[in-house]
């Protein structure tokens, strides 16, 4: 796991600042802007940009995983493999999955909540 409060975010690149709470992730963590915008992407599909960098839309595309879940479809009980919508910065690696997108947003507003309640 990397430090999410020094590390850049792997979407925008951002470093952190104080008060400004982020999802941690095994290879860097994700901003609040970025898991609004993925949310938003993997329910509409449309691209968006974001500092400059562009954020697309995955869902068929197997073999490129999630980097906080490693997963490219969900599997549920007794079901066939269903597409798992991602969000994928290009250029660049970083990938996460929908269902990751939704716990980073719920974990930040525990924290927020916690912090600040």
């Amino acid at each position: 796991m990397v430090n999410a409060r020094t590390a850049l975010c792997r979407f925008c690149d951002r470093p952190g600042a104080k008060g400004r709470y982020r999802a941690p992730g095994p290879v860097g963590p994700i901003c609040r802007e970025c898991l609004d915008a993925g949310r938003d992407l993997c329910r509409d599909g449309k691209e968006r940009l974001l500092g400059g960098l562009n954020l697309a839309r995955l869902v068929t595309a197997p073999g490129i995983p999630c980097e906080f879940c490693d997963r490219d479809e969900r599997r549920p009980w007794l079901r066939h493999a269903q597409p798992l919508p991602r969000m994928r910065r290009v250029p660049g690696d970083s990938v996460i999955c929908a269902d990751c997108l939704d716990r980073g947003e719920q974990l930040l507003a525990r924290v927020s909540g916690v912090c600040h309640g």
